[in-house]
């Protein structure tokens, strides 16, 4: 059975006694640190140590059995077919086989593990940024679109908040980084008001992000680097696109994409333009929002203090 992702056979029922010892010992090890991490879960108590004899093996050997075929009752009962083989005959008997896990199955497993997971102040990350990290990982193992999106909310010099979508360059000690268009919308409401909130949501794995704090324009530098990465079409598209502006229709972009592609075709390297650019997000509060079971969710607030240091808070769900 693929219950604890073996690619080789435990065997603990034949053999010498050394043999039989070993095979225990493993399968236990096995079921004491898998079991209550399985969905669903199977928290064992009591379980005594491998003996040394015969007999008391054989009482072992028992037990195991019994707590492995609770299992995969369970397991039957909880997944049904979707996730189990009837193997046998009205003659013979039945047995319930859970299936060799899949990509999409270890996927689906990971996201109920998360959905179910507490969030709570004793085992939260000092540094929230670390915190963020892994949860983005998550995602990413996950398997959910797209995980660096996030909303971005700026507010222009009218007073006016606006919202979109963009998409995370990088999280570290100094903020949250993405680029884009200086004479956009956003660049010019951050501008004006040089702050901003952000929200990462991911839906999947039942969590949420809030980000709020000061925006800084990173080096040109840096800048550079990123859009050097870019596919060259991309880089086209950010000479040819006056982002947030009015045009006429969808001719002019496909012209001005003509144009670029004329005026760069031959050279090997396109330039970024001058309106072009990065922001950090320099935070200084972080929310993170964990699912949890009739409304009851986990919030926990970081704020940072005038030494640098990060006090946390629980919030009401």
């Amino acid at each position: 059975m693929q219950l604890f992702l073996l690619a080789r056979v435990i065997r603990y029922r034949r053999g010498t006694i050394a043999e039989r010892k070993e095979g225990l010992r493993l399968l236990r090890g096995l079921m004491l640190d898998h079991f209550p991490r399985l969905f669903p879960k199977l928290a064992l108590t009591d379980l005594p140590e491998v003996p040394t004899n015969g007999p008391d093996l054989r009482a072992l050997e028992h037990r195991l059995d019994s707590l492995m075929s609770a299992y995969v009752a369970a397991h039957w009962w909880y997944w049904g077919r979707e996730r189990n083989d009837v193997l046998g005959d009205a003659a013979n008997g039945y047995i319930v086989v859970p299936r060799r896990r899949t990509a999409d199955l270890k996927l689906a497993d990971l996201r109920e593990e998360l959905t179910n997971r507490e969030l709570l102040e004793t085992g939260a990350a000092v540094q929230p940024v670390a915190l963020f990290k892994m949860w983005l990982w998550e995602a990413y193992s996950a398997g959910l679109t797209a995980p660096n999106a996030m909303t971005l909310a700026t507010v222009g010099q009218d007073g006016r908040p606006s919202a979109r979508i963009v998409l995370l360059n990088n999280a570290g000690d100094q903020g949250f980084t993405f680029f884009t268009n200086d004479r956009s919308s956003k660049g010019r409401e951050l501008e004006a008001n040089p702050q901003a909130a952000l929200v990462f949501h991911w839906a999947g794995i039942g969590r949420q992000v809030r980000v709020t704090g000061l925006v800084e324009r990173t080096g040109r530098a840096e800048a550079g680097a990123f859009f050097a990465m870019q596919p060259r079409e991309v880089q086209l598209s950010a000479w040819a696109s006056w982002q947030s502006s009015q045009i006429a229709d969808r001719d002019f972009l496909d012209q001005r994409i003509a144009k670029m592609e004329r005026k760069y075709g031959q050279e090997e390297v396109v330039p970024m333009p001058p309106s072009w650019g990065g922001y950090c997000v320099r935070p200084e509060s972080l929310e993170f929002w964990q699912s949890r079971a009739n409304q009851l969710h986990d919030r926990l607030r970081y704020s940072r203090q005038t030494d640098g240091h990060w006090a946390i808070d629980r919030l009401a769900p």
